[in-house]
């Protein structure tokens, strides 16, 4: 597995020992069983269907969180809103050179609400950025001057979360009904998320 080889050159440390230390030192994982435990389940299928483990699934999700412990190049994102009501939102997304080749589109159709998501990814992961049919999308930022921290939910999980809601106040009560812990959890580990309807 290419990850494997990436961690190893990036921290010098085997990646199953990687994996593990991450896991244990974090709050990432309890985070994500509690606030969003459908995509625990996916990442479990992910793994069932790759042939990995589930805490190497687990820990391919977190990307800026492991940024925050490092230098890394970081994404930039543009967005308009003209006169006539039509929004653009773009990024690029400067992820590391291994995804290369990998990037995907996620066509997420939910039938029972009439809701569909379009989002970018690369194999293996549960979503960067995207669109909805609510006219709701959300592109991610690393803010490097902010606090990082080892607790909330990962960027991965509330970018999902959020592309799964039909308005700007589902997405919004998501926060809402939150702890201020969980809230903390998004911002405190130097991350911004725009969301524009």
């Amino acid at each position: 597995m290419e990850w494997n080889n990436y961690v190893y050159n990036r921290h010098q440390t085997d990646a199953l020992e990687y994996r593990r230390e991450i896991l244990k030192r974090t709050q990432y994982l309890s985070s994500a069983r509690l606030h969003c435990p459908e995509l625990c389940e996916e990442i479990r299928g992910l793994a069932d269907g790759s042939g990995n483990d589930f805490d190497t699934m687990f820990a391919l999700q977190l990307i800026p969180e492991v940024w925050a412990e490092e230098p890394a190049n970081m994404c930039t994102v543009v967005g308009i809103r003209y006169d006539n009501g039509t929004t653009v939102l773009s990024q690029n997304m400067d992820i590391d050179e291994f995804y290369d080749g990998t990037q995907v589109i996620l066509h997420i159709k939910d039938d029972a609400r009439g809701l569909e998501a379009c989002i970018f990814t690369a194999a293996g992961l549960l979503g960067l950025c995207g669109t909805n049919s609510a006219k709701l999308s959300l592109c991610c930022n690393t803010v490097s001057q902010l606090q990082a921290s080892e607790s909330g939910v990962p960027a991965a999980f509330i970018a999902r979360t959020i592309l799964t809601c039909d308005s700007f106040l589902s997405a919004k009560k998501f926060f809402d009904n939150r702890s201020p812990f969980f809230w903390n959890g998004l911002h405190h580990r130097n991350l911004y998320f725009h969301v524009l309807f």
